[in-house]
């Protein structure tokens, strides 16, 4: 997956999607960001299965793809500079 979008919008839809991620689980996959593509956007969600969140961005998709990523984690490195 290769994706280009602002950095602004990642940061809210990471922050917003966020609120869903479950924190301490005793199922890890509830501590992730489901991040994937869609024609011209990326799709951020996130669940704790009581709450699903899913945000849409504008986005240039240059792969397809979908992969997951750690709560924790893609919230930290979202201010890295090769997200644009």
């Amino acid at each position: 997956m290769r994706v280009t979008c602002l950095q602004e919008n990642l940061q809210r839809a990471l922050s917003i999607a966020g609120r869903a991620v479950a924190s301490r689980t005793t199922l890890p996959v509830l501590g992730n960001f489901l991040l994937e593509t869609a024609e011209d956007e990326l799709v951020v969600s996130a669940t704790n299965l009581e709450l699903g969140i899913v945000c849409r961005i504008p986005a240039r998709i240059e792969e397809p793809g979908r992969c997951g990523a750690a709560g924790a984690g893609a919230q930290r490195f979202r201010n890295q500079p090769f997200f644009r």
